[in-house]
């Protein structure tokens, strides 16, 4: 992760003048930081803009207290720096490099001075040898053990400073070339604000393939800058630097002059040649060394210029940007300008691209997944706000996906049924808050409502609806055909309040059945995930994936064949994909399995079959709209296997309690029906009525199924395989909420 938090020093009211006062405070500004470094919990972290106070008070004991080490790197004359931090159960640190930026500058006025600053650290894989060790270097390593190469920097601010921003980022990778060399093999990462956009010469030299040509605005816009203002620029013992830039002077604005703009001012046609007077005469002496003197000058430019685009390219071979296609996953961030990029990393007065994260892919390093960066609505009316306390980082927030398979198989299988049999019917869905010591807050009700709103963009690709059609036969074309033009449209459909005085949140999704119906999912996600967020913080993901690999090794052990089914009680989606990452890397040889997942998307990205049975609100609504509870069960079941032909056969039975589902499920019903689905009650009971319910029908249990989901962990499900085995019939499980929502309390 690379993260600029904006020094609160450099924090002014004349310059955020759209920001609210909690926003801009000290404190909530670094507890905001800490929740979001927890909750995004990076295995190594660039941070620039670190306060030095904050530094040692706030950030590093509680880094260090979650797992960090961490090393900081400052100009003695600002009071914030650059760090890298990274956990110590992954990495321990061999060799480190701090560059001073100035040391190396070619400046072309004596009086500019950056005091930008670049650290290096050279990470190899896995804990620190030596025990409690935190030296800076460790001479028993060995260099050609698996590690990476490390660096963290903030470039010179000022928008027209493209020469000696080149120089500061020529001698940043010669810093890193002389780490390559001492450890050959290691990728480098190179993380940063580098205050470049991605049309800048600077982004085209650090990214293109050899030899870059660059236009002649980008040439241009290389060479130094001459004028008084600018020979007093930058002295940063004012600590002034970033923040005016970013927040008021767009990135490319021309307040100083180059040496190619001189020649104009020297205009000798314009005095004349009759007569000449001994003024006009000296004047034409003047002007014509003048002249002469820009020429000089822009002729040198050049040189200098055309010298460091040529070191450049001769001298390192391209990085690629790890976001640098990220327009191709999130098309409202595309622009032609930034070629690929988001169109901001920074969202102030001035709003666009200047944060990086680079990386060298000689070295087998492959980007598998990035972050999704915020929606522009959550950004207005600018950064800091109540939920950012700043966006110049290349990876903000891990959020997840925007895409239409985020979501629960069943729900699919279900809009369809509703299409077939009830299109035209209206719904309405309310949200409940069954656990009254849960309360939201502000802050977590404004985050929830904007990801709503951003739902409006979610749509199905060619290559969702490809995957559909070869995963899941039962789904029908004409369906495919629908979801492939489906739209949410919250502002329609969905009604949300918030009540500060109770905390309590009011939720209803109203419309057509076949439009509302895959709105439960995805909200009930968010509103965990906000709570998660922003209420009961105090938890990490430190042990999650070890803990949910035991967990799977348990119930492989035991014979049980599992879902995951914990998309809606999730903490966030980090969670989720934690959670289907560990049950993959279960190291048990027990007859159980994995058998899939309830969630789409993850069942795509990891290769598993999505797993799907039909709702609760499939039997309730057909009971309503029929006018018959008591036959209920009879209707939804005929009407689901009428969709399918036999495919998805898991019968629910709690949705009017057992003893009206067993009523209703006649020999016809359980012989079409691959087996049953235990949600509440007493499941021991339960599965002895079952049996006895199939061999009073003729119908021997052992070619059925239990599929048992009420609050299962581990132990339980282990207990109920066995009271299965014993009654003589297969089951199996979907466990949600002790896989995606079983955390420790971090301070614990």
């Amino acid at each position: 992760m690379s993260y600029n938090i904006l020094c609160q020093k450099l924090i002014r009211r004349d310059l955020f003048k759209y920001a609210s006062k909690s926003s801009l405070r000290v404190k909530p500004r670094k507890e905001r930081v800490a929740r979001e470094i927890r909750h995004l919990n990076p295995d190594i972290m660039c941070l620039q803009e670190v306060g030095t106070e904050e530094w040692h008070q706030t950030f590093e004991p509680q880094l260090k207290s979650s797992g960090y080490e961490s090393r900081i790197y400052q100009s003695l004359r600002k009071a914030h720096g650059v760090s890298i931090s990274w956990k110590t159960d992954r990495f321990h640190i061999v060799d480190t490099a701090r560059l001073a930026m100035d040391s190396s500058l070619e400046v072309c006025n004596e009086k500019l001075r950056t005091d930008n600053v670049a650290l290096i650290a050279v990470l190899n894989v896995g804990p620190d040898p030596r025990s409690g060790g935190s030296g800076d270097a460790l001479p028993e390593d060995n260099a050609d053990s698996p590690g990476v190469i490390v660096s963290s920097t903030h470039l010179f601010w000022r928008p027209t400073a493209c020469f000696e921003r080149l120089q500061q980022q020529i001698a940043l990778l010669e810093a890193l070339d002389a780490m390559k060399k001492k450890y050959p093999g290691y990728p480098v990462i190179s993380c940063g604000d580098y205050n470049t956009t991605p049309d800048d010469a600077g982004y085209d030299l650090m990214t293109k393939s050899r030899p870059v040509t660059l236009s002649e605005w980008q040439f241009d816009n290389l060479f130094p800058r001459h004028s008084e203002n600018f020979d007093k620029v930058e002295d940063s013992s004012d600590d002034s630097d970033g923040s005016d830039d970013k927040a008021n002077n767009p990135v490319g604005s021309n307040s100083s002059t180059s040496s190619a703009s001189l020649i104009s001012y020297a205009n000798i046609a314009s005095i004349g040649t009759d007569a000449e007077s001994d003024e006009v005469r000296k004047k034409r002496r003047r002007l014509e060394k003048e002249a002469q003197r820009a020429e000089e000058l822009v002729q040198n430019d050049t040189r200098r210029v055309q010298t460091l685009v040529d070191t450049f390219q001769k001298k390192f071979q391209p990085m690629r940007s790890c976001y640098g296609t990220y327009a191709d996953l999130d098309p409202s961030y595309r622009t032609t300008q930034w070629d690929g990029e988001p169109i901001f990393t920074n969202y102030t007065a001035w709003k666009g691209t200047l944060d990086y994260i680079f990386y060298t892919p000689q070295c087998g390093l492959q980007v598998r997944e990035v972050m999704s960066l915020p929606t522009v609505d959550s950004m207005k009316p600018g950064l800091p706000n109540e939920v950012f306390v700043s966006m110049d980082s290349a990876d903000i927030e891990q959020k997840a996906p925007d895409s239409i398979l985020d979501q629960d198989l069943y729900k699919f299988c279900m809009q369809q049924a509703v299409l077939e049999h009830y299109p035209d019917v209206c719904v309405e869905y309310g949200y409940v808050n069954r656990d009254t010591t849960c309360r939201f807050n502000q802050q977590s009700f404004d985050w929830f409502r904007l990801r709503i709103e951003a739902m409006s963009d979610i749509a199905a690709t060619e290559s969702d609806i490809d995957y559909l059609r070869k995963t899941c036969p039962y789904l029908s074309e004409k369906y495919l055909q629908y979801l492939s033009g489906f739209r949410f449209n919250p502002s329609n459909d969905v009604t949300c309040s918030f009540d500060k005085t109770s905390g309590e949140l009011h939720l209803q999704v109203h419309g057509t059945w076949s439009q509302v119906i895959l709105y439960e999912i995805p909200l009930l996600s968010l509103i965990s995930e906000s709570y998660f967020k922003f209420i009961d913080t105090d938890w990490d993901y430190d042990g999650q994936f070890e803990k949910i690999v035991a967990k799977g090794n348990q119930l492989v052990d035991a014979g049980c064949n599992f879902a995951e089914f914990g998309t809606r009680r999730r903490r966030d989606f980090k969670t989720q994909d934690i959670v289907m990452a560990g049950l993959l890397s279960t190291t048990s040889c027990g007859p159980g399995k994995l058998t899939g997942s309830s969630n789409v998307y993850l069942a795509r990205k990891y290769a598993v079959p999505p797993i799907g049975t039909v709702g609760h609100e499939w039997t309730m609504a057909i009971a309503a709209i029929e006018g018959t509870y008591e036959n209920g069960n009879s209707l939804a079941l005929t009407k689901w296997y009428d969709t399918f032909r036999g495919n998805l056969g898991i019968a629910l039975t709690d949705t009017f309690g057992s003893k009206a589902f067993f009523a209703n499920f006649n020999r016809d019903l359980a012989t079409k029906y691959d087996g049953v689905r235990h949600d509440s009650g007493d499941p021991v009971e339960f599965t002895k009525v079952v049996c006895a319910h199939y061999k009073a029908l003729g119908i021997d249990p052992a070619c059925k199924v239990i599929v048992y989901s009420d609050g299962l962990n581990a132990e339980t499900a282990i207990s109920l395989k066995r009271h299965a085995d014993e009654n003589g019939i297969k089951c199996a499980f979907g466990i949600g909420t002790d896989f995606t929502n079983d955390f420790t309390a971090s301070l614990e």
